[in-house]
């Protein structure tokens, strides 16, 4: 529980800071970028005009993983778990409160993303490995 709150209060407040700070500046150190990003739809911008169904399907899959853990709470799966819990319930705050999602790293040209992203990333990575390793 500690290292939920802990991942969900640290994308918050990397949020909070790079909008007070980097909104409408772009930062460049050696290879990423801090850009400040509105994001209202899933990766890449995708659905961005259905808002009401975003927040649907994003409630609905942190209430999937919610129940999963709850039900099987197998030991090997609890850290990847748990890693994309936070990360999904940390970008649910920003739909819920703030209307979209606030991404701000870019690695050279690529995608922008925030740690709730990298979380969610991590989290389904281990999974993978966990279950072709088996």
């Amino acid at each position: 529980m500690r290292i939920f709150l802990v991942l969900v209060t640290l994308d918050q407040f990397t949020k909070y800071i790079c909008k007070k700070k980097y909104e409408g500046i772009i930062r460049k150190f050696s290879g990423v970028k801090i850009r400040y990003l509105e994001n209202y739809g899933f990766a890449m911008g995708f659905l961005s005009k259905k808002k009401r169904l975003i927040k649907c399907l994003h409630f609905l899959a942190v209430l999937g993983i919610s129940f999963y853990i709850y039900y099987y709470p197998e030991k090997e799966y609890f850290i990847p778990f748990t890693l994309i819990l936070s990360g999904g319930i940390s970008n649910l705050i920003d739909r819920l409160f703030r209307g979209y999602v606030v991404d701000f790293i870019q690695i050279k040209n690529s995608l922008v993303f925030n740690f709730a992203d990298i979380y969610v990333l991590l989290g389904v990575i281990a999974v993978f490995f966990q279950e072709i390793l088996q």
